[in-house]
């Protein structure tokens, strides 16, 4: 994992399936994994973790987060978002499924107010 230590923040290393949360160094049951350029992050576990509400409708394939007052809403496998504020958005590849688990590409993060740096050197993520 890199060398940043973010107490209430997440780290996610592409392909490992290490990641650190809040400080803590937990065993994901997949990995991360990079998309048509795009790191994806499992969105359950980094949006509870950071205090986002995060609710998946399986039956519409849709997902639906929220924070204080921003909110999205996405489909699965569409790039595009609707944020509360702001409108459309295009997060350049949308959620994915893998292994039963959702994930989303990081940028998705940041329009919900949180710092994102990628280390192109070491392949990791780290939210805050």
């Amino acid at each position: 994992m890199n060398g940043g230590i973010f107490i209430n923040g997440l780290i996610f290393k592409m392909g490992s399936q290490s990641a650190r949360v809040k400080g803590k160094n937990i065993t994901l049951p997949v990995s991360p994994m990079i998309v048509n350029k795009r790191a994806m992050i499992p969105v359950r576990l980094a949006g509870e973790a950071l205090g986002l509400d995060v609710k998946w409708d399986s039956k519409n394939r849709m997902l639906a987060v929220s924070r204080e007052s921003v909110s999205a809403v996405l489909k699965l496998n569409s790039p595009f978002m609707v944020k509360s504020p702001g409108g459309w958005v295009d997060l350049g590849v949308g959620p994915a499924l893998k292994g039963g688990i959702l994930f989303v590409p990081a940028n998705f993060f940041k329009e919900m107010g949180f710092n994102v740096r990628w280390d192109s050197k070491l392949k990791t993520i780290e939210i805050f």
